[in-house]
């Protein structure tokens, strides 16, 4: 009877434990590269899927392309590179199951290389897209890979590619220097040929086996010269304002960093920039669809001179702008 009792209260425990602390959802996933057929167009081609835990993440396997699909195989010296490395996502960055569609895309056969991006034809040696299914309670929100889809918790999602000759061969091909700490990952906004760099919300990181990046949303990515990345950190705070604000940086004067805190009430397009005292643009923040509540911009200037700099946040409902002086 002191058995069944014991054993009653420790099944209770367990259960009232996974109420109260609940249990992590699942990642799903699914991998593809695209192939361009003369005539018919472009193709997105499955190359592996699966699914794996939040707070874990999962490996890209070994593989032949050209078992896959014979037209994939010119890009060989790419997958070679990504063999081995780990996408995950960490623990508290998701409230429901999501599935993940990762497209590797602008690969050129001929060259077994990606396209060049942005008015300046920037080499990549990295680009891919991720759309967003998340399953939530009678439905399915879709976020294609033009949307900004935010963890929780200021929770990150994370790339590392092993270290390894593939990689070095690679950067080698496409004409990037080898020497990581010279290369970034970035945002990617807009099409290729008018493409243009984001940096907030992304953090490279390289260690002595690994190289990739930690970033606060999913959409385009893409690496190269660490010159395509922004000095910039982006904090969201899930605080729903009333009204708009931009408020003055701090500190102010500045040398090379300051912060940059900005509201909004509604869910919409917003871009935030810095310009010069003359109305030259220097550098676009944030550009893309952002959720209400409250950000947090940490803006770096170290490869600016000294003098007044302003910068405004516009919105399809507002367009503030405020001062800021750099001091070195």
């Amino acid at each position: 009877m002191k058995k069944r009792i014991l054993s009653f209260i420790i099944i209770s425990m367990l259960i009232s434990s996974s109420s109260i602390f609940g249990q992590a959802d699942t990642v799903h996933y699914k991998f593809f590269m695209q192939k361009k057929v003369q005539f018919l167009g472009s193709f997105d081609v499955e190359v592996f899927s699966g699914h794996f835990m939040e707070g874990t993440f999962f490996t890209v396997p070994e593989k032949s392309l050209a078992t896959v699909d014979p037209d994939l195989a010119p890009f060989d010296a790419y997958y070679d590179m990504i063999e081995g490395a780990s996408w995950g996502l960490e623990d508290g960055a998701i409230d429901n199951d999501i599935t993940l569609r990762i497209y590797v895309r602008e690969l050129d056969a001929t060259t077994g290389a990606f396209a060049t991006f942005g008015s300046g034809a920037d080499t990549l040696f990295n680009y891919f897209e991720i759309s967003v299914t998340e399953h939530v309670p009678g439905g399915d929100v879709i976020y294609g890979v033009d949307d900004d889809y935010y963890f929780k918790n200021d929770k990150a999602f994370t790339l590392d590619i092993p270290i390894s000759g593939a990689l070095t061969s690679f950067l080698q091909s496409v004409g990037l220097p080898i020497n990581l700490a010279q290369l970034a990952f970035t945002y990617i906004v807009g099409p290729a040929a008018s493409a243009t760099f984001v940096g907030a919300g992304i953090e490279t990181v390289l260690t002595n086996d690994t190289f990739g990046f930690r970033a606060i949303h999913l959409s385009k990515f893409g690496g190269g010269r660490g010159k395509l990345a922004t000095g910039i950190e982006e904090k969201y705070f899930e605080i729903i304002p009333d009204d708009y604000l931009l408020a003055q940086n701090y500190p102010n004067p500045f040398n090379p960093t300051t912060t940059i805190k900005f509201s909004i009430p509604k869910q919409e397009q917003v871009s935030l920039s810095i310009y010069t005292a003359t109305g030259e643009l220097v550098e676009e923040l944030i550009s893309g669809q952002k959720a209400a509540g409250t950000y947090e911009v940490t803006f770096n200037a170290e490869n600016l001179a000294s003098g007044i700099y302003i910068y405004k946040l516009r919105t399809a409902s507002t367009d503030l702008s405020k001062k800021m002086l750099l001091v070195k």
